[in-house]
């Protein structure tokens, strides 16, 4: 109205919804060559059209809202390093994340040991490589199985096969965020059940 009193017949409905917020990001490590798929937490981040932006240090890429309270983005190549983390929502609104983001080169693989090991026991396999990081994520696959990596060094990782495997042979890789794995693989073989029948001498001196 310009008066007061005379009212325009048409309007436009404003609505108020809850405030976006970023509480955090995975995986937080990923390589130079980019692609990593990045999940940002939060909430409230509205319809699953709304466009988002991910800066990754200097660079960007668009995300995909994937639900009310998951953001997706696609790193970009980058050079080895942490970088700053920063989501621009649909709303206008700019969210610096604590953590930063590490870029690390392509893990190498040189050698596991053992590389063979029987189904029904429980194997410690030593990795032997270049590039591995030390990251909460950092796992070993064997096959299909993924099982949790432990640092040790960043040439050398340290993988725990439960027993109960199918006996055969398996591809073996690593990832440093348990979603980039390594573009290098080792054989890794599962035999059969490892059984003893007799033990000799049966007793012998306690000195």
């Amino acid at each position: 109205s310009n008066n007061g009193n005379d009212w325009s017949y048409s309007f436009s409905q404003f609505s108020f919804v809850e405030p976006i917020t970023v509480s955090g990001f995975e995986p937080q490590n990923g390589p130079v060559s980019g692609g990593t798929v990045v999940t940002v937490q939060g909430a409230n981040f509205g319809s699953t059209s709304a466009s988002v932006e991910c800066h990754f240090g200097d660079s960007f890429s668009y995300g995909d809202v994937v639900s009310a309270s998951e953001i997706q983005c696609t790193t970009p190549t980058s050079t080895v390093g942490d970088v700053q983390v920063t989501v621009l929502a649909h709303s206008g609104d700019t969210f610096v994340l604590n953590d930063k983001f590490k870029y690390h080169n392509e893990v190498e693989l040189f050698s596991i040991s053992p590389n063979t090991g029987p189904s029904n026991i429980d194997q410690k396999i030593v990795v032997k490589g270049m590039n591995f990081v030390n990251s909460n994520s950092l796992c070993c696959k064997f096959g299909a199985e993924e099982v949790t990596g432990v640092f040790l060094s960043d040439e050398k990782i340290a993988c725990d096969l439960k027993q109960g495997m199918a006996a055969g042979g398996y591809t073996f890789r690593v990832s440093n965020n348990c979603v980039d794995f390594s573009i290098q693989s080792l054989g890794y073989v599962v035999s059969g059940e490892a059984l003893v029948e007799t033990i000799q001498p049966a007793l012998g001196s306690v000195t």
